[in-house]
This record gives C-alpha cells, structure tokens and sequence, in this order.
C-alpha cells in the first residue's frame, strides 16, 4: 500500500491538489450493488439479457451459468469470465460477447470523524470539492476535530491499492489553491487525535468496517 509521509500535521490544501486530483479517476470503478449490465451476443440473440441487475449479495444472474459475484469487479473482468464460461458451454461466438454498464448506481464517499453529520454521500457527475464534502457533513466539532491532521484516503484503479493523504483543514490554511476533486469511495476523516500508523489506521477501520469488496484483506 502507498502511505502518506509520516509528517505530523497535514500539508495545505493548495500543496497537495496537484497530487491528488492527478491519482482521480475518471473511469466509474469497480461493480457495486445497483448497477444494471446487459449482455450482448451478435448472432445468439436468445443469449442476450438487456438488464442483469447486481443485487445487494454481490451477485448477478446470467442465462446458463446462473449467480456470479460481480461486485468490486470491472465490466472488462466480468465479461473475460462470461466469455469463458460461455464457450465452456458451447456458444462458438462467446468471445464476440459485449458486455456494457447501461445504469450505474450511486457512488458515494464517505466523510468520518469528528464532523457533525458523519456517513456517506453522493458523488455528483460534475464531482464534489473536498471543502464541500466536509460541508456535507455538517461541518467539524469545534471542540474535538484535529483539523491539521486530517486523512484523505483513496482507492486508485490504476495502482489497485489504497492511498493516502494527511491533510491540513485548518480554516487559516486555505487560500485560493485548485479545489481537491473527491471520486467514489473516497473517505475524508476528521481525527479527535493524530493518526501516527497510517496503514494500521486504514486495515483496522476503512478495509475491515467499509463496504469496499474490491480491496483484498
């Protein structure tokens, strides 16, 4: 996993935009629960489904091969292995199959910690500013949040891991720096203390207690 730097305090918020909008990805990501596929053969059309659902279990069914866990998979993974199992059952044209996200669910990201109103929230197509994200929130607890010691934790397709940011919240340290684009499954943690093991911190509570079934444990 790519940490962050073992800085105590967070860098503002203007020397770490560059760096993290870049690992922003603009790809939908991974499978979750809600997304509709449809499935396509060119010539079999008695094989094509235009609405296969990926249910709350993970799953999704498909004419001949029945459940297969699609969530925290790529439309690309699910479609090499439907293509395997399709010509295992004797479709000549499996390897013509397409395989497309017509509806996609919700993406959400999380903000946690000492905020007002922690939990979840939507990603909007035009994205969400991580001072906005903190806004949706309802702003920190003035008594308890450690602003300077934010985390900004991010799942990157291209790395297929985990990375991190400490980051500087403090009202004195913005200025009028590019704004943080946040991206599905982003958590923005607000600490009561600093967090000093970085990587424990991320296995103990965002791997074990996040819906994220694309990060293995």
């Amino acid at each position: 996993m790519a940490a962050c730097t073992s800085t105590p305090r967070g860098k503002p918020i203007a020397a770490l935009a560059p760096e993290i909008n870049a690992a922003r990805s603009s790809a939908v990501g991974p499978l979750i629960p809600g997304d509709i596929l449809a499935l396509r053969f060119p010539r079999s059309t008695e094989w094509t489904q235009e609405r296969v659902l990926v249910r709350e279990d993970g799953r999704a069914s498909f004419l001949g091969l029945g459940d297969l866990a699609v969530v925290g998979r790529s439309v690309a993974d699910v479609r090499r292995d439907l293509a395997i199992g399709y010509e295992a059952l004797g479709i000549l044209e499996a390897q013509q199959l397409t395989v497309s996200l017509t509806q996609a669910a919700v993406r959400t990201f999380s903000v946690l910690g000492e905020v007002k109103a922690p939990g979840s929230y939507p990603v909007s197509p035009t994205g969400v500013g991580l001072l906005e994200g903190l806004a949706l929130a309802g702003g920190f607890t003035r008594d308890t949040a450690l602003l300077g010691h934010a985390l900004l934790v991010r799942w990157v397709p291209d790395d297929g891991n985990l990375r991190a940011w400490r980051v500087d919240l403090r009202p004195q340290r913005f200025d009028e720096s590019p704004t943080v684009l946040l991206q599905a499954h982003d958590v923005l943690y607000v600490p009561a203390k600093p967090v000093v093991h970085v990587n424990d911190w991320i296995d103990r509570y965002i791997r074990r207690n996040l819906p994220f079934p694309f990060i293995p444990i």
